[in-house]
């Protein structure tokens, strides 16, 4: 099935450092740099009892059409669970997307019996939603980076640098499986380690706020509603 492994890192953008990113008049400056517009889009959260957002799986629709993002966590043995618990917010991830609403639908029905023990067929048409945010965005190609700039209809704004690999899961077991999950974790190191270096390298244009604390958007969202 073919997936999408989106590694990306958050920072805080101030008025100044977005007026500079746009400039292009920082030092060092970008080698490229290409504005990719403003696009305007509505996101809608589901979940039902918190089981979803408690596990690092984040099932939305943007602009209708059905998303999902399942936090990816690296192992090197083989059968690793990358939907094990994680925290609802970092500074920088790794996930796995798809919008395939078969997929979508398997991804959600695998939560609720892992994490409730039902039998039930949870289905899409069984969650509610828990968060609907309007966001207004701002995208530029940097040197092969993704660089967006949020802002939400509630006032939040973050930044995100991202790196994205489409890539396909085969399903294989024991040996294969193996080898496949350690071409995932190959692959999230580097591209963690592309962006780093690339943010570092170009400190100007990414700060990261009070103390290193970036709050995603929906982390944002649930604190102000």
């Amino acid at each position: 099935l073919p997936r999408t492994l989106e590694v990306e890192r958050k920072f805080m953008p101030t008025p100044s450092s977005i007026a500079t990113l746009r400039a292009n008049t920082g030092h060092p400056p970008f080698t490229t740099h290409t504005p990719l517009g403003h696009t305007k889009f509505r996101d809608v959260y589901f979940d039902k009892s918190n089981v979803l957002l408690s596990n690092g799986i984040y099932i939305r629709t943007r602009d209708d059409i059905w998303e999902a993002k399942v936090r990816y966590l690296p192992s090197p043995s083989s059968g690793s669970n990358p939907t094990s618990t994680y925290p609802n917010d970092f500074v920088n991830s790794a996930m796995l997307e798809t919008t395939d609403t078969r997929r979508i639908a398997e991804i959600v029905d695998k939560a609720f019996r892992r994490h409730t023990g039902t039998q039930y067929v949870m289905e899409l048409a069984d969650l509610t939603p828990v968060a609907m945010l309007r966001t207004s965005r701002e995208a530029w190609d940097v040197e092969g980076f993704r660089v967006v700039v949020d802002e939400t209809d509630f006032g939040h704004v973050v930044g995100e640098v991202e790196l994205c690999l489409l890539g396909e899961s085969r399903g294989g077991k024991g040996g294969e499986g193996e080898k496949e999950e350690k071409d995932w974790q190959r692959n999230t190191e580097e591209m963690n380690k592309r962006i780093e270096e690339f943010m570092k390298a170009h400190a100007w244009a990414f700060p990261m706020g009070d103390g290193g604390k970036v709050v995603g958007k929906l982390s944002a969202y649930f604190a102000w509603k």
